[in-house]
């Protein structure tokens, strides 16, 4: 593309000879530049970025949950639809931190030592959360709508039935803290073969809890 700007310019084709010669001198170093000191492979960082957001998301449910079980009031409510509906935004800059750890990878002597497939799962975990962060922040906005309806009719749910959802709420928190923390363990897997299957059984367990929780709140 430099050699045919240069000749539609008009110059010599000793110019363009010099043209395509400094270009190809300059991708040359480059590539040098990138195999004497590779950048950090950024794998890790964007696991982390798939873990934390999944620890925010539990921490919002667990508050939730507290507050279903002492009788929320319609302001907390809409906070935490607030809530729900920027974690759902958050979404968004994880999946820039997966694409800059794509591209981290790309000519890298460093992503030798990494699991090729360990993008693929990230985002496929990524894609869960967004998920449950889009079902969470409807559940959030029927709560809100009943307790405005329990406002005023000045009636509501009895504090048995409240006790049952914030358990599946607790439940729920603890499930997804859970599996960040698996997400992040597959990507390690090279480094940390061992720290996959314990997380795997720490997910199921809770998933196996959350499912007897739905029932009681049933």
């Amino acid at each position: 593309i430099s050699a045919i700007i240069v000749i539609t310019a008009g110059a010599s084709e000793a110019t363009v000879v010099q043209r395509i010669v400094e270009t190809l001198i300059g991708a040359a170093c480059g590539l040098l530049v990138n195999v004497v000191v590779p950048p950090r492979v950024r794998v890790v960082d964007a696991a982390g970025a798939v873990r934390d957001l999944a620890s925010r998301m539990g921490d919002v449910v667990e508050r939730l949950a507290g507050e279903v079980d002492e009788g929320l009031t319609l302001e907390q409510a809409e906070r935490l639809v607030e809530d729900m509906s920027r974690l759902a935004g958050e979404v968004g800059e994880v999946d820039r931190a997966l694409l800059e750890a794509e591209e981290s990878r790309r000519l890298n002597p460093r992503a030798i030592g990494t699991e090729p497939t360990s993008g693929a799962q990230l985002r496929a975990g990524l894609t869960v959360l967004e998920h449950t962060a889009v079902a969470m922040r409807g559940l959030s906005r029927s709560i809100a709508d009943a307790v405005a309806a329990r406002e005023r009719r000045s009636d509501g749910y009895s504090p048995e039935a409240r006790a049952a959802l914030a358990q599946l709420l607790r439940e729920q928190a603890e499930a997804l803290r859970a599996y960040g923390r698996l997400v992040y363990a597959e990507a390690q897997v090279v480094t940390a073969p061992g720290a996959v299957r314990p997380r795997e059984r720490e997910l199921s367990a809770l998933l196996e809890a959350l499912r007897e929780a739905r029932v009681r709140l049933t």
